[in-house]
């Protein structure tokens, strides 16, 4: 009888390490799966960061694209305007 509870007990305890280990193997395997997830998360804001970066590098360089060409056509209109004032300057005075 003494040797059938030990075995029993030796049974029991086979059981319990195996049922750690198998615990033990879970929990590995939903760590990696952690890691997994929190690395591709890091990739997705990495990638959002440069979305970002990218799309405010391209709206400040139409912003200043838009401000030479408002630059430019107000020289042009400035020297247009001074053409003509040096036109009415240069001409005879018709009312003498």
């Amino acid at each position: 009888m003494q040797m059938q509870e030990l075995q029993i007990k030796q049974g029991e305890l086979q059981l319990k390490q195996q049922k750690q280990q198998i615990d033990a193997a879970a929990k590995a395997d939903q760590i990696r799966i952690e890691e997994s997830r929190i690395e591709a998360q890091k990739e997705i804001a990495a990638m959002q960061v440069g979305a970002q970066s990218a799309a405010k590098r391209d709206q400040l360089d139409k912003k200043q694209e838009m401000e030479g060409v408002r630059m430019g056509l107000d020289a042009a209109k400035h020297k247009a305007q001074m053409a003509v004032q040096r036109a009415q300057r240069n001409q005879p005075n018709n009312k003498r």
